[in-house]
């Protein structure tokens, strides 16, 4: 995924030179198509700072790579597994259905509240922590 950051950072910095718009249109929009689909994949980590606290996935079998990547820098995995998914492989696992659409819909909004709630109840800790200094 680094090389691929890479690449998309560094055909980012090349659009805006001179020397692209010396190219021909051909190897223009070659170049063009190619970091629009890396910008594609990759939107949702450009802006990333820091390594995730965990990675929650569903559809384990699809998102190998991801669920690989995540291993390999010690991420926890967080995991809705359905019967056809190792459930040993998963650090936290969600026993349920992991390709219908309801199902789907479900977990996901489930987890976006889940950490609505928890940072709206870290920022008051926080106020609170910050009044009882003063």
């Amino acid at each position: 995924m680094k090389k691929k950051l890479k690449e998309l950072y560094g055909l980012n910095n090349f659009l805006e030179r001179d020397t692209f718009k010396n190219l021909i249109k051909k190897e223009q929009a070659s170049l063009e198509k190619r970091r629009n689909k890396l910008h594609n994949i990759y939107e949702g980590v450009i802006n990333l700072y820091r390594q995730p606290d965990a990675l929650f996935i569903i559809g384990l079998n699809k998102e190998k790579t991801a669920f690989k990547e995540a291993k390999q820098i010690g991420i926890p995995v967080i995991a809705v597994c359905n019967t056809n998914c190792n459930p040993r492989l998963v650090d936290y696992i969600i026993p349920g259905n992991d390709e219908s659409v309801k199902s789907i819909g479900f977990f996901a909004n489930l987890v976006a509240d889940a950490i609505i709630e928890s940072k709206k109840e870290r920022k008051l800790m926080e106020e609170d922590n910050s009044g009882n200094g003063n």
